[in-house]
């Protein structure tokens, strides 16, 4: 049987032995306010000229609020943004709910803001299991079949990518190190699903919002597809600031994130990964993701047994 050589112990120290990045010659230095507020974004996947008109007037709301300079840094995945947030590169990003919880543990990061529906202040999205494969309808077709399956995970530090789908496999009964011919590692949700119609694998774990946004754009219908497993709501993604921010610094980000719904909303909906209009920003709670943490823990004794 052909199996990936990464272990997932190998995917754990992927996702906490991180890659030094370097954002900007601009230093900002520890506790001290910066020269410069430097928000990471990750490129968007669809309508990249108008997602990025969008980011800039974003940036420019930042500035007016913070009453400072704001810069946008491109970064490429999770690892790259949790170091750029702990080496002072970057004051604040988004982070995916496992990703920040990894980067809570080893860096220190807090989250200051994190999406809801503005009537229940719940934020929730969908991990997915796909397939183009006419021949796998449900979970119990996948494990018959697995041996002669490639399935595709997401980013390693991904939530909806990696955490929750590889957690539902193991509750059915499915190693997937062992009981697939292949193992593939994507570096993120676009990749999963492109890798998936294209026929490169023929499982993959996406999240929901990446696949509406293709669907809302045309350039995939829901007959290109079929969906195997749709998980019990996920909390959704913290906005983060660097460990040693000063704090009225800080305070004023918060204010700055969420008051943008109600001072600034169509900046908000140009830059929400969600469409909906009911979904607005809400101070975060550290209580929010501590189903998150108890998941990640439990990944983590499995791996290591301890």
């Amino acid at each position: 049987m052909k199996v990936k050589k990464s272990t997932m112990k190998g995917v754990y120290i992927f996702c906490v032995c991180l890659v030094m990045v370097s954002c900007t010659d601009v230093e900002n230095s520890g506790s001290q306010v910066p020269q410069v507020f430097r928000y990471g974004y990750r490129p968007p996947d669809v309508d990249v000229g108008e997602k990025m008109a969008e980011l800039d007037g974003f940036r420019q709301y930042l500035e007016k609020k913070l009453e400072m300079p704001v810069e946008l840094y491109e970064i490429l995945g999770y690892a790259p943004a949790i170091e750029a947030l702990r080496a002072n590169k970057i004051e604040m990003t988004t982070l995916g709910s496992f990703a920040f919880v990894i980067a809570e543990e080893k860096a220190g990061i807090e989250p200051i803001a994190y999406r809801g529906h503005k009537d229940t202040g719940k934020g929730s999205y969908f991990s997915l299991f796909i397939t183009t494969r006419k021949d796998l309808k449900t979970i119990e077709d996948v494990k018959e079949k697995a041996h002669t399956l490639k399935l595709a995970f997401g980013n390693p530090a991904s939530t909806s990518g990696h955490l929750i789908p590889r957690k539902y496999l193991k509750e059915n009964g499915i190693n997937p190190e062992t009981d697939f011919e292949e193992v593939l590692y994507c570096p993120d949700h676009t990749a999963s699903l492109m890798a998936t119609l294209s026929g490169n694998v023929d499982v993959a774990a996406v999240m929901n919002i990446t696949i509406n946004k293709f669907l809302q754009s045309g350039k995939i219908t829901e007959n290109d597809f079929v969906t195997l497993f749709q998980s019990d709501p996920i909390q959704t993604d913290a906005y983060v600031v660097r460990p040693n921010l000063p704090l009225e610094l800080k305070q004023k980000a918060i204010k700055a994130m969420v008051d943008m719904c109600q001072e600034a909303p169509e900046i908000w909906y140009g830059i929400s990964p969600v469409s909906d209009r009911d979904v607005i920003l809400f101070p975060a709670r550290q209580e929010l993701w501590n189903e998150i943490r108890e998941m990640a823990l439990l990944t983590k004794k499995e791996m290591f047994g301890k």
